[in-house]
C-alpha cells in the first residue's frame, strides 16, 4: 500500500447507542450500522466530521472525482434524518449547487463546500456568535497552518480561510521540532473543552520517514504521532 499510512478507508459504519444513562460506558448496547453500500465511488473519507442539526445528522465527506472535467476536490455536505439512522445507506442526501438537497450524488450538482480537501476537521455551533466555525489543518506545505472558516448555516456559504495558528513547529525549519519529513493533518477544535473565547484545539504529526529504521525521526522523537494540544484566542471579526 502506497502512502505513509499503509493503509486506505475500506468501510464505513454508524455507531448507535440507545441508552447511554449507565455511568459505566463498558455496558452501554452498541449497534454498528453498516453505511458502506451508500458511499458513492469518489468519497474517499465520509464521516470527516459529524454534527447533530434540528432533525439531520449532517456530514462534510472529503469528496475526490478524477473521473470528471474539471476535477472536483474538497469537502462536500451530506445529510441522514435522524428518524432513518436505522437503514442510513438509503437515505443520504447530498447538497448541491443549486441549494438544494438530492439522494445520490451527481459529480454535476454536488457543491463543494468547504475547499480544505481534509480527511479530518470539526464543525461546530458557537452560540455566543451565532456561528459555525469549521476548524482544519491545511493540506499545503506538509500542514503547515491551522485554518478556521465561519458560516451562518451547516450548508454556507462558508467564509474565506483564515489561520488561527500561523506556524506548525514540525514543519517549520527554524523550529527544534522540524525534520524534512514530517507533516501534519487532523486539525480540529475541542468545543467541549472551551471557555469563554479561548479554543482548545489539537492536530497530529507524522513521518514519512520509513518507520522500520533504527534511524526514523519518529523513534527517536516521541512528540510526534501523539495530539498537540493548544489552547487559542480566538475572536469573530
Amino acid at each position: 500500500m502506497e502512502g505513509p499510512f499503509k493503509f486506505k478507508i475500506a468501510g464505513h459504519k454508524i455507531a448507535r447507542i440507545t441508552d447511554f444513562e449507565a455511568a459505566d460506558p463498558n455496558r452501554w448496547i452498541v449497534d454498528y450500522i453498516d453505511l458502506s453500500p451508500g458511499i458513492p465511488e469518489g468519497i474517499i473519507a465520509f464521516a470527516t466530521t459529524s454534527i447533530v442539526h434540528q432533525n439531520h445528522v449532517y456530514f462534510y465527506p472529503f469528496y475526490a472525482s478524477t473521473n470528471d472535467i474539471p476535477l472536483i476536490y474538497g469537502n462536500i455536505l451530506a445529510r441522514i434524518p435522524i428518524k432513518e439512522l436505522k437503514d442510513p445507506a438509503n437515505a443520504i442526501e447530498y447538497f448541491t449547487k443549486d441549494g438544494t438537497w438530492e439522494k445520490g450524488l451527481n459529480p454535476a450538482k454536488v457543491k463543494i463546500v468547504i475547499a480544505a480537501g481534509v480527511s479530518e476537521l470539526s464543525v461546530r455551533y458557537h452560540a455566543d456568535d451565532k456561528k459555525w466555525l469549521a476548524v482544519y489543518m491545511s493540506a499545503r506545505n506538509n500542514g503547515d497552518q491551522l485554518l478556521y472558516q465561519v458560516a451562518d448555516r451547516p450548508e454556507g456559504s462558508w467564509s474565506e480561510p483564515k489561520t488561527l495558528i500561523r506556524t506548525i513547529p514540525e514543519v517549520d525549519p527554524e523550529s527544534t521540532r522540524y525534520d524534512k519529513n514530517n507533516f501534519c493533518y487532523a486539525g480540529k477544535e475541542h468545543i467541549e473543552f472551551t471557555q469563554g473565547k479561548n479554543l482548545v484545539v489539537t492536530y497530529v504529526c507524522n513521518s514519512f520517514e520509513d518507520f522500520q529504521k533504527n534511524t526514523n525521526f519518529i523513534r527517536k522523537n516521541l512528540f510526534l504521532y501523539r495530539p498537540v494540544v493548544r489552547i487559542l484566542k480566538y475572536h469573530q471579526e
